[in-house]
């Protein structure tokens, strides 16, 4: 979009502050979800899935800046910073997929096919970007992971009882 004058940028940087004031909103509700789930379901967890786990986060964490295993060394992202947050993961992962069938929530292809459609806005040829993501198979079962998350937060928002918090936009902002 090129904006022209400032009452344009004004409402346009308005128009943006609202909408990431909604995304942060969801993403706390999540985490905030996602927190009791793991406070009220304490259950030891496979250590081999764990330490799966937490060398997938070493291996992604080297990989964003620039680094393999190979060419890095043990003191580089040491695998025991990762341990609290994997075996967090897998609790949760555990979790889901107890939630998932005990709600037996499933996806439909209309329901990827809307995800994937509202994906491909972001992108300046959304066609384009919709007939590459139909011909990656990978790309296609993470996004009907998300889905079926997306499916299972708003399950456990009108099963659980929450409590509203207001925070200042600066400390969401800040996040």
């Amino acid at each position: 979009m090129e904006i022209k004058d400032k009452s344009q940028f004004r409402t346009e940087i308005t128009e943006r502050m609202k909408n990431e004031v909604i995304v942060q909103e969801k993403e706390l509700s999540k985490e905030s979800m996602y927190e009791t789930l793991l406070k009220t379901n304490n259950f030891k967890t496979p250590n081999s899935t764990v330490k799966e786990q937490a060398d997938l986060m070493r291996k992604d964490a080297l990989m964003r800046i620039g680094h393999t295993e190979e060419n890095a060394g043990d003191d580089l992202f040491p695998i025991d910073t990762f341990i609290e947050k994997a075996e967090k993961r897998v609790k949760l992962d555990l979790l889901f997929a107890e939630l998932i069938n005990h709600f037996e929530i499933k996806v439909k292809k209309e329901q990827i096919d809307n995800f994937i459609d509202e994906e491909s806005k972001r992108y300046k040829d959304p066609e384009q970007y919709k007939q590459w993501i139909l011909g990656q198979q990978q790309q296609l079962e993470q996004f009907r992971m998300i889905v079926l998350e997306k499916q299972l937060v708003e399950k456990l928002e009108n099963v659980l009882k929450s409590k509203k918090k207001v925070i200042k936009f600066s400390e969401l902002a800040n996040r």
